[in-house]
């Protein structure tokens, strides 16, 4: 497992940068809440990127932290987008209908 869950936020003019990495699960969620809360809160920021290049795992919890942080984007008028998304974590994202969300991107058909 990574040892850090969360990079420190990161801003550029009005966009905030938030890197997770390692398994992302029931005993980092709070952690992962209160750090995407922070980023989202920044003053002046209107769109938030969630690198996920380091996730090794990604479950339901952890999930669901993404999705309240989602939300509460909307809520404000702000962006939350999900990037670097390894092909495991996609494919969690494609099964619960949660990647189009997040990624702003469409589900890819094979």
């Amino acid at each position: 497992m990574v040892e850090e869950v969360a990079s420190a936020v990161l801003v550029s003019g009005d966009t905030a940068t938030v890197r997770f990495g390692g398994e992302l699960d029931v005993e980092v969620a709070d952690q992962m809440r209160a750090r995407l809360d922070e980023a989202l809160s920044t003053d002046g920021v209107s769109t938030l990127l969630v690198d996920l290049s380091r996730a090794e795992f990604v479950d339901s919890t952890a999930l669901g932290a993404l999705m309240a942080a989602y939300n509460r984007a909307t809520a404000a008028g702000q962006q939350l987008r999900v990037v670097e998304i390894p092909p495991r974590v996609e494919r969690l994202f494609a099964i619960t209908g949660t990647l189009t969300l997040l990624t702003g991107s469409p589900v890819a058909t094979d």
